[in-house]
């Protein structure tokens, strides 16, 4: 009897160990979340922060560059003219208060204070010392290019046929589009907030052209529309109800 009654209690201690295991395992998976969108996560165009010591960034593209230390030390510039790299940017600056030196990377990185995981990895050069830390943009910076169309659902053979394809200049920092229709050039508000993109405000100029029905349907397909947007393999797809409506390729 006893020797049954050690049997069950070994069952049962398993039990709770792969139960607590189990557990484990799932924080483990939870820690790597989606970051959290906050109002001053919407109020700055970028925003990274570290620790040890404790340090915050702050990027307005149209106004200003703050960097903070948790000692009140810090910095204060207009904001830089920025040098890309494959898989970088970096804004170097240099005022009377000091030399600021930021670079963004295209790395994931984990702020294991805050259990929150951010896409890009920071280093900011201030004051002969560097921070590292975590950071991101309110909008996703791969949208700034110039994009030319690639597919449009429903309208492929005219845009095959097409002298100039239409393209599309996106500044989400400024919130705002230039582009040509195929003809006219057009012009118009984008406002770009996590795997949203949405346009407004398209305008065009007047031209007489001899063929507008792409650039009609492409003009019809922007004004006031609003798309989930997503990256593969280089591709801008805009989508409505998970349906693929527009693709763009980079230009050369």
């Amino acid at each position: 009897m006893k020797r049954v009654s050690t049997i069950i209690l070994l069952f049962l201690i398993m039990g709770c160990a792969t139960n607590e295991k189990k557990q484990e395992q799932s924080k483990g998976e939870n820690k790597e979340i989606v970051l959290r969108s906050t109002e001053e996560e919407n109020t700055h165009d970028f925003i990274a922060e570290g620790h040890q010591p404790n340090w915050t960034l702050s990027i307005d593209f149209d106004k200003k560059v703050t960097f903070k230390l948790a000692d009140g030390k810090g910095i204060e510039t207009p904001v830089p003219s920025p040098v890309w790299a494959e898989s970088s940017v970096t804004y170097y600056s240099e005022v009377e208060s000091g030399k600021l030196a930021i670079i963004i990377n295209d790395k994931q990185c984990e702020d294991t204070e805050n259990e929150k995981v951010y896409p890009h990895n920071v280093e900011v050069k201030f004051d002969g010392k560097t921070y590292s830390g975590c950071g991101q943009h309110s909008f996703n910076y791969r949208l700034h290019d110039i994009w030319v169309l690639h597919t449009f659902e429903g309208h492929n053979e005219e845009l095959d046929a097409a002298k100039e394809r239409p393209r599309l200049e996106l500044f989400p920092a400024h919130e705002k589009m230039l582009g040509q229709a195929g003809c006219n050039q057009i012009q118009g508000q984008i406002k770009a907030r996590g795997e949203r993109l949405a346009f407004s405000s398209i305008t065009a100029t007047r031209k007489s052209c001899p063929d507008i029905q792409l650039e009609t349907a492409f003009l019809k397909a922007l004004s006031d529309k609003e798309y989930t947007y997503e990256f593969i393999e280089g591709v801008l797809s805009l989508m409505e109800n998970d349906k693929v409506i527009m693709t763009f390729k980079r230009t050369d």
